[in-house]
């Protein structure tokens, strides 16, 4: 007794010692508690009880539990014969716990046991012997509510502790306890709920505390139940692949059928809403009992799927009283009776959680009570994506509530955020903030839904039927004011911040985070755009006013300037939808809006608000005094950005579903959309005449404007057509120089691709050809003076402008990658007649790196365009000059970069040498993308592909390295897809790849089998394949296949290293996604064919790893079985793989099910 009190008194000091600021002493704590571990387990458990016994510090109490914990899990043979007597005695004493910290480590002690034995004994603590106490003592029901707690969540995948079992032991725990324990606990747990809240209610305010804890643990347990387990029955856990996967949230509850009746039926779950209820009308001070019945609701209102029956599963009609646009907008359709009065009794309890809803937020805003707004909110939004608004309204008419209900509520809770100031930038991570953005995800899971589905049928039906929708439930009338309130909140914020001192960084970041902001409002501007577009042209008629009138007040100037770009903005997000490479099609909102206005006589609000926009550009494109007075490059660039939108839309729009009277006005009158034209094209002439230099607005133009203007035959052909275009190439090519020296060399490379893809049939050809001749010729032109200026040679060469060399290149890479057709002839011209100005730019020794780079991508982008098109007699010259440039690179070592000085990227100019890597493997990729015939025979001065593409991989191979491959990822890429191309089509040339070449390369494919990037691992894999897959036909065929090259400079066979590898991640390591073993399969089939003696040593590895005999034998006969798959498929014919790949995913799973603990 004395050795054990010793024990006790040093295990508190421990303890104690643990919570000591010094680092050394909280270690030597650590090493002690360690020790105590190492007890005999009889030792350590006498330890463990007498601390917990007669130690009053909590935290003695609680690492002493940790480490009987600890060690149970970690000595589990020591432990086999006492688990019981310590699994009770951790009940018993839970039982007389009042400290929370020291009860719950004790039941988690438990519920490991529990666990960990279960298999064996299918059996839990015996809770007959607690319940016998739950009429007397409450306290004893609620430890038992939170043993049950402890046990689902050491049974749930998701939450469940490390034991050192396999996954197969964790799943098949996970899916016994499902069929077996897990709608008891949760039975248990809502009756015991149901009679302790009714006895709070009988006993009024007299209630005990006791009452309360035990019923917030009873909701508690039913909280744990839904919220962590992954109902999906067989499913192979998430974490069996990925540690780091997150499973399932609350924000999903999906259950079977076999809950239907627990959470639907009113008899066992109407309790819970009139908890809530009470919880949240009796006081404004929150409660714990009301935050966890909060979080109940929460999760029911994710409730969807098959607890549910389907809709028109002949049910009696659904009620409809008060709800006819429901109805109509469900075509009649019949809905569960029982799911109508669970979202009925959902909204009813939500309303309580946030009524009244000014006084909730403004005590939010206060920092009081913020999680009751913020899981109000999340429950709205829940049920607003699980659920169509029309089932919604259906469901609160059903208990005679109001159809105005769910618009009402979502409504003014938006408002009551907006005017606590939720959309601020300075909000954003706020409660109210927060919950703005929740209230904003539901308004568009409302609107837009309906509208998706109603729009798939008779189109004039379904918009029809979403109009009355979208009144009758309050949403419209509510979006109208929510849009009017966010607006003016939007510009208050702009004019407030106007005047701010923002560094680049700064204002980028408040730009982005406006953005962000503009993007959910647009459907709400959209339900109701009648209301909502006026107040957009009002707007923006008000801010050119007070532009007007305050263009002598410099502040007051700047604030209206930025509201008004904050109004540009806004209108484009709300008039289109974002171009995202596609065609964009009128909003299906608007559409909806525009037949509404038609059968009222009303004007569209798409053709008011298009047309206030395009006045304010025609007068900003051509109006002299406008644009003194709005001398703002913003403006400018906002103005561009929202007709970019614009344009891509509504002009000459090829939509066969666009609205009537849109496609009148700026379609089919052909007048009208030439001014419109004229309008776009002089805003956008001008962005180069008056604000040469403002790359911002410029990159508008050139990356979003000019392509929406070349999208579409019609709208090309009114481009070329336009007067102010030809103007505006004009000026192009007079003001030439002086554009190379203020436009940024991507932004010319995207003006020429785009003016050439305008240059597009119904054209005549020689319209296309003088259009193509005009636009190229200045940049031929310097192209000729350069080559005479490299040709005089002395100090002539010196004097050349890199920066505009760089500019002409940038150009000429936009004409290759727009020239089609008739262009591409005139492309491979003007190639060869560059050809000896680029390789003379690649001798000089003074040369920016950049260049280098451009002249690469040239190559490369003008072979990738032409290279379909080239029969063998032209592809022949290409491809030598292709090798002159490789072997000039090499002989100048243009490549050579320090790897350390590049490593944070802060030198330009190391970055751009490593951009000639990635040109240099774009140049090799581009030139094998068609495999042509052996030139060598008919020109022994030429090279064949396989030539050229090796003395570029002899180029790049030396340069790569693991920090190269793993810093850029597109650099990876590349790469790996050049690699994987080439070990497919010459997988004997990569064999026989001289060793000072071969060691890098296979390097590199470690580093791409071991990366987490799927498309660098799916190549390298791949690539093992075609190489291993040669080698042994090679040897087959008495060849030497991979030769001295199989043997590693490690010592080691290539075959063994990556055998040892790939199995070792497959059974041990976390990976991403379950098509790592799809992608591995064929490359193991292989390795496993060309080296049983290496898969042997690995499966005995795999099977010694393993105590208990059961497992050995399992592995064991698993592993027989993937053998005599091997066998079966060694013909590697594509059948015989896919055959294989779906047998190997099995193995995997069943291997390392039993392999891999946790």
């Amino acid at each position: 007794m004395e050795a054990l009190e010793q024990q006790r008194v040093a295990l508190e000091q421990a303890a104690l010692e643990l919570q000591s600021p010094k680092s050394g002493v909280r270690a030597a704590a650590e090493a002690k508690l360690k020790q105590f571990r190492a007890l005999p387990i009889e030792n350590l458990f006498q330890l463990v009880a007498r601390v917990v016994e007669a130690t009053t510090d909590v935290s003695a109490r609680f690492h002493a539990v940790q480490a009987l914990r600890t060690t149970c899990v970690e000595r589990w043979p020591a432990v086999r014969d006492k688990w019981p007597a310590i699994r009770d005695w951790s009940v018993e004493s839970a039982l007389h716990q009042k400290d929370e910290i020291v009860r719950s480590q004790l039941l988690a002690l438990c519920a490991v046991l529990s666990k960990r034995s279960y298999l064996e004994t299918g059996s839990f603590p015996d809770f007959a012997r607690l319940r016998q106490h739950c009429g007397s003592d409450l306290f004893r029901t609620q430890v038992e509510l939170e043993l049950m707690q402890s046990i689902v969540s050491e049974f749930s995948h998701e939450t469940a502790s490390s034991i050192g079992m396999p996954f197969a032991f964790h799943h098949e725990c996970k899916e016994r306890f499902q069929i077996s324990e897990l709608l008891k606990f949760f039975d248990y747990a809502s009756s015991v709920g149901k009679q302790t809240y009714f006895t709070i209610q009988q006993a009024g305010g007299n209630a005990g505390d006791q009452l309360y804890l035990t019923t917030i643990a009873s909701l508690e347990t039913m909280v744990q139940i839904l919220q962590n387990w992954d109902f999906r029955k067989g499913r192979v856990p998430s974490k069996f692949f990925d540690c780091a996967s997150t499973g399932v949230t609350s924000m999903s509850l999906k259950p079977g059928k076999e809950w239907r009746e627990r959470l639907l039926l009113p008899e066992q779950v109407h309790w819970v809403y009139e908890l809530c209820h009470a919880a949240h009308t009796s006081s404004a001070v929150d409660t714990p009992l009301a935050s966890t019945a909060r979080q109940l609701i929460v999760i029911l209102a994710s409730l969807h799927g098959d607890v549910f029956l389907p809709d028109n599963a002949g049910y009696p009609s659904s009620p409809t009283k008060g709800a006819h646009g429901a109805n109509g907008a469900g075509m009649g359709s019949k809905i569960d009776p029982l799911k109508l009065a669970h979202l009925s009794r959902v909204q009813v309890a939500i309303q309580a959680i946030l009524d009244p809803c000014d006084q909730i937020v403004q005590l939010a805003h206060n920092m009081q009570n913020e999680q009751r707004l913020r899981d109000g909110c999340t429950a709205l939004c829940c049920l607003s994506e699980h659920n169509r608004l029309s089932v919604l309204v259906m469901a609160a008419a059903s208990s005679g509530g109001s159809s105005h209900g769910i618009g009402n509520l979502l409504s003014s809770v938006t408002l009551a955020c907006l005017g606590c100031g939720g959309a601020r930038d300075d909000q954003i991570d706020s409660a109210v903030g927060m919950s703005l953005t929740a209230l904003l995800e539901a308004w568009e899971y409302l609107i837009q839904t309906e509208c998706i589905v109603l729009s798939m049928r008779q189109q004039s039906i379904g918009q029809n039927q979403v109009q009355v929708l979208h009144e009758e439930s309050g949403i419209k009338g509510g979006a109208a004011l929510v849009f009017r309130a966010y607006l003016d909140s939007l510009l208050h914020e702009a004019a407030e911040t106007a005047l701010d001192d923002l560094d680049e960084e700064e204002e980028e970041q408040s730009l982005e985070m406006r953005q962000q902001k503009l993007g959910p409002i647009s459907s709400i501007a959209r339900v109701a755009a009648g209301v909502n577009f006026e107040l957009l042209c009002h707007k923006l008629v008000e801010c050119q006013a007070n532009i007007a009138q305050h263009r002598q007040d410099e502040v007051n100037l700047v604030r209206f300037y930025e509201q008004l770009c904050c109004l540009l903005e806004l209108v484009g997000y709300c008039i289109a939808d974002p171009m995202d490479g596609e065609v964009p099609l009128i909003p299906i909102l608007l559409s909806q809006c525009h037949d509404a206005a038609l059968r009222a006589n009303g004007p569209d609000p798409v053709v008011q608000l298009s047309n206030s926009v395009l006045e304010f550009a025609r007068k900003l494109g051509t109006d002299p005094g406008f644009q003194q007075m709005y001398a703002s490059s913003r403006i400018l660039e906002c103005s561009v950005q929202c007709l970019a939108k614009w344009t891509a839309t509504y002009l000459m729009s090829e939509d066969a579903k666009m609205p009537s009277r849109i496609r009148e006005a700026y379609t089919l009158n052909e007048s009208t959309r030439n001014q419109v034209m004229d309008i776009i094209v002089r805003l956008l002439g001008n962005t180069f005449v008056k604000w040469m230099g403002e790359m911002k607005v410029q990159e508008q133009v050139c990356k979003h404007l000019l392509p929406s203007l070349v999208q579409g035959r019609q709208r090309r052909v009114c481009l070329i057509n336009a007067p102010a275009w030809n103007e505006f190439l004009g000026f192009y090519v007079q003001n030439f120089d002086a554009l190379s020296l203020a436009l940024r060399g991507d932004l010319h490379r995207s003006l020429v691709k785009f003016a050439i893809k305008a240059a597009t049939r119904p054209l005549q050809e020689e319209v296309i050809k003088q259009y193509l001749q005009g636009l190229m010729d200045p940049m031929l032109k310097r192209m000729s003076a350069l080559e005479s200026t490299l040709a005089s040679g002395g100090g002539a060469a010196g004097n050349i402008s890199m920066q505009q060399v760089e500019f002409i290149l940038e150009g000429l890479r936009g004409g290759a990658q727009s020239f089609s057709g008739i262009g591409l002839a005139y492309l491979l011209d003007i190639f060869i007649n560059i050809q000896p100005v680029l390789l003379n730019l690649l001798k000089l020794k003074v040369k920016s790196p950049r260049m280098v780079y451009l002249a690469l991508k040239l190559t490369a982008e003008v072979i990738g365009a032409i290279i379909a098109d080239l029969d063998a007699a032209k592809f022949g010259p290409i491809l030598n000059f292709v090798y002159e440039i490789l072997n000039l690179y090499k002989k100048q070592n243009m490549g050579a970069v320090s790897l350390q000085r590049s490593k944070d990227l802060k030198d330009e100019e190391e970055q751009e040498k490593y951009k000639n890597i990635r040109a240099l493997l774009k140049l090799l990729v581009a030139i094998t993308e068609r495999e042509m015939v052996d030139f060598t025979a008919g020109d022994s001065a030429s090279v064949d592909v396989a030539s050229a593409t090796f003395i570029g991989l002899g180029l790049v191979l030396p340069l790569l390295s693991r920090e190269m491959l793993s810093g850029f990822p597109k650099l990876a890429h590349q790469y790996f897809d050049l690699v994987c191309h080439l070990a497919e089509v010459y997988p004997e040339n990569v064999c026989r790849l001289p060793p000072e070449l071969f060691t890098p390369f296979v390097e590199t494919l470690r580093f791409g089998v071991g990366s987490t990037d799927q498309i660098s691992v799916g190549a390298s894999l791949d690539s093992l394949y075609h190489i291993m897959k040669t080698h042994l036909v090679d040897i087959s065929k008495g060849g030497q296949g991979l030769g001295g090259n199989m043997m590693l400079q490690s010592g080691e066979s290539l075959v063994s290293t990556f055998m040892k590898s790939i199995w070792h991640t497959l059974i041990y390591e976390n990976f991403s996604s379950s098509s790592y073993i799809e992608q591995s399969s064929s490359v193991l089939l292989v390795m496993m064919l060309a080296s049983r003696e290496t898969f042997q040593e690995i499966g005995s590895a795999i099977i010694n790893g393993q105590a208990m005999p059961e497992s050995r034998a399992a592995l064991e006969n698993t592993l027989n079985t993937l053998s005599m798959s091997i066998t079966a498929h060694a013909d590697l014919t594509r059948q015989s793989r896919r055959k294989f790949s779906r047998e190997f995913q099995n193995f995997i799973v069943s291997i390392r099910g039993i392999a891999k603990v946790n």
